[in-house]
């Protein structure tokens, strides 16, 4: 018997065998970071992580749940002409939640750093935050469109391809600048995981732009309707995630700021 390549067995074999691949990436990533920036550096960089799980929460996490669902919903009956359009229109809502949180964060990156996170050295890698957040946001939007239309093959490339380019770049970067600053190391991680952003958004970009087949007599739901339902799915998701992420981040910064205060240096 033939197993389609859109079967459920094969789609969940290939996210399996992709997770395994991206775990065992990530093992040596982060071992081998560990060694070239150290404890502290690795700790700085650790404190910013939070930061930006909270900003994907309250930017992204819910649109792309809705660009998922919408996807296949509308999928399922051949209109992808609908399905784009709440691509199109998530893009757009993504942007008008990206533009506040960036400014808020580029006015008040010392009181972030300082305050907030508590360590005056993660201040400059929040700066470099916002691009790699903004690439995130359209890759992950795209990711979801193909993951609703059950086409794993972009995005299983597109994530295998930024995890490598994430590992030469950051390793490229601590090694040409070889300092043992740990802000200057958070910073040089961070700008390597926006140069692997920004290959991840070029490869699902480029095989969005090519339409497959289309029927002619579908016309796209009126856009008012596809961003009311956007929004019913996104808001719950999203507020949910944003407390989840803030309760969890609270948690790491407080942490390191009580060992701290305890005489730990």
């Amino acid at each position: 018997m033939r197993i389609s390549k859109n079967s459920v067995f094969v789609s969940a074999f290939s996210l399996t065998l992709s997770n395994i691949t991206l775990q065992l990436l990530g093992f040596v990533y982060r071992v081998v970071l560990g060694r070239m920036t150290g404890a502290e550096g690795m700790g700085v960089y650790q404190l910013i992580l939070p930061f930006y799980s909270v900003l994907i929460s309250l930017t992204m996490s819910g649109l792309t749940v809705a660009v998922s669902r919408i996807t296949a919903e509308y999928g399922a009956f051949g209109d992808d002409a609908s399905a784009r359009r709440a691509v199109g229109i998530s893009q757009a809502l993504f942007l008008a939640l990206f533009a506040p949180v960036a400014i808020f964060t580029v006015n008040r990156a010392g009181w972030i750093g300082n305050v907030v996170l508590g360590n005056e050295k993660t201040c400059a890698a929040l700066y470099i935050i916002l691009p790699c957040l903004l690439l995130t946001g359209f890759e992950n939007i795209h990711k979801n469109y193909f993951f609703g239309r059950k086409k794993l093959t972009p995005p299983i490339i597109s994530e295998l391809t930024e995890q490598s380019v994430r590992i030469i770049a950051v390793i490229t970067l601590i090694w040409l600048f070889n300092t043992s600053d740990p802000g200057i190391n958070a910073f040089l991680i961070v700008s390597g995981m926006t140069v692997s952003e920004i290959v991840s958004v070029i490869i699902l970009s480029c095989v969005y732009s090519r339409r497959g087949p289309r029927r002619l007599d579908a016309k796209p739901v009126p856009a008012f309707g596809l961003f009311a339902k956007i929004c019913s799915v996104a808001l719950p998701i999203s507020a949910a995630g944003a407390l989840n992420n803030i309760l969890s981040s609270a948690n790491s910064v407080l942490v390191p700021r009580m060992l701290v205060s305890s005489g730990t240096d």
